[in-house]
């Protein structure tokens, strides 16, 4: 089964926007995720630990065409990332 990289992201703020500093291999996910919409990815992420039940409603979904990437509603700041781009 194929699978793909979870990421933490450690990103700072810059010129409006984020910049990540650092990242961090947590996990695998199977390559089947990258087609679940974004409310199954995030209950995913909630069940498995990376995120808490208190973030219900104050995470999203970017896709960047590389990364599929958990931020933050409010500020876009990056949390998670699953790392799809790279063919392993």
């Amino acid at each position: 089964m194929k699978t793909y990289r979870i990421l933490s992201i450690d990103a700072w703020r810059e010129c409006g926007g984020y910049v990540w500093n650092a990242w961090y291999d947590v996990g695998d996910i199977d390559a089947d995720a990258i087609h679940w919409n974004a409310r199954k990815l995030l209950k995913y992420f909630r069940d498995n630990g990376f995120l808490t039940q208190k973030s219900v409603g104050k995470c999203a979904i970017d896709d960047e065409q590389y990364n599929i990437v958990i931020v933050e509603r409010s500020t876009r700041r990056p949390l998670f990332a699953i790392e799809y781009g790279v063919d392993s």
